[in-house]
């Protein structure tokens, strides 16, 4: 398996383009001799400083928010004891957790892509990766709609290293607030921990950090490193594991497409759908894996799994046949 995926990154850096994509944001031109120069050489530390950056400003930024509201709507004495773990654990029950667990998370990210984007010398949007996909409609779409099977892999992935059965702390607090909703809340639900990830984290980890890393370095680290760290910033070792080989999945969507935003589409799908087939399971799903509640969930969810799993090899020969073409 190592020797595959190494002749895959040797087959991908092959195909690599030469482009005008630089690394910082300042633009590139193809100079006499054919080779792309800009004002930043091939400068990668902007990507590499926003990554390690991005770890303790998470932190900081939620925990401040956290800190925050905790001030404002908390009750008496949480900040004694397990207060704070006891009304976090209350938050997530409701939808008020939403505000205050998940939204500053995903606010970070958006200002932590965009603010270094606009000070780029390089138009935003393309600093971002926010270009038309370099494959076809029908290809990119398959690929991204394929996503809830790399998600049945990623809980796979993770249950060869931890008892998924029994979920950490901060899963379960996830489950206790994005299952168990309906209506209005549902939608709530779908759009904060679905649409907003798909659009925040895909901005900075694909957008702003691998279209900085793939100016100079190759697929291996330009895909791999960027999914390490979107990993990492899940906070939970269980979580991370399980979410590593998603972020593999994305960064090779916008390595192949060349833009962010079929990688944007395949998160907001993959949490989307595991938010929606969790509820459709029902309530029992809440501490059960993904594999398990599977079991459960009603036949729609079932076929929408193995429709998944159609799209992907569907995506996979078209994107074989495209490169084959060009």
């Amino acid at each position: 398996m190592i020797k595959m995926f190494l002749s895959m990154c040797k087959a991908e850096n092959a195909r690599a383009p030469a482009g005008p994509l630089d690394n910082d944001g300042s633009m590139a031109h193809e100079d006499s001799n054919g080779q792309w120069t800009g004002t930043d050489g091939n400068r990668t530390w902007p990507s590499w400083t926003g990554m390690v950056a991005a770890m303790p400003g998470l932190l900081l930024f939620s925990g401040g928010a956290l800190v925050l509201a905790a001030m404002l709507w908390g009750p008496d004495g949480v900040f004694t004891g397990s207060g704070m773990n006891d009304w976090i654990m209350e938050l997530s029950g409701n939808l008020m957790g939403l505000v205050v667990i998940v939204l500053p998370g995903q606010a970070f990210f958006i200002l932590a892509a965009l603010v270094p984007a606009l000070l780029s010398a390089r138009p935003w949007k393309e600093r971002l990766g926010l270009r038309r996909p370099a494959l076809s409609t029908r290809t990119w779409l398959a690929l991204a709609l394929a996503t809830p099977t790399i998600q049945v892999c990623s809980a796979l992935f993770a249950s060869l290293f931890f008892d998924l059965t029994k979920p950490s702390s901060h899963l379960e607090q996830l489950s206790n607030l994005l299952l168990g909703q309906s209506g209005l809340g549902l939608v709530l639900v779908v759009l904060c921990a679905a649409v907003l990830p798909g659009l925040s984290e895909e901005l900075f980890f694909r957008g702003f950090v691998r279209e900085g890393l793939s100016r100079r370095h190759g697929f291996a680290l330009a895909v791999l490193v960027p999914a390490v760290f979107f990993a990492a910033a899940h906070m939970d070792p269980m979580h991370a594991t399980a979410v590593l080989p998603l972020g593999i999945w994305f960064g090779m969507i916008a390595w192949w497409t060349r833009s962010t935003i079929p990688a944007m589409l395949a998160h907001a799908i993959n949490n989307a759908f595991a938010i929606l087939a969790g509820n459709i399971a029902g309530e029992e799903a809440k501490n059960q894996t993904a594999i398990e509640s599977l079991t459960q969930a009603q036949g729609v969810v079932v076929a929408a799994y193995g429709l998944s799993l159609v799209l992907l090899i569907v995506g996979l020969l078209s994107l074989r046949g495209e490169r084959t073409r060009g």
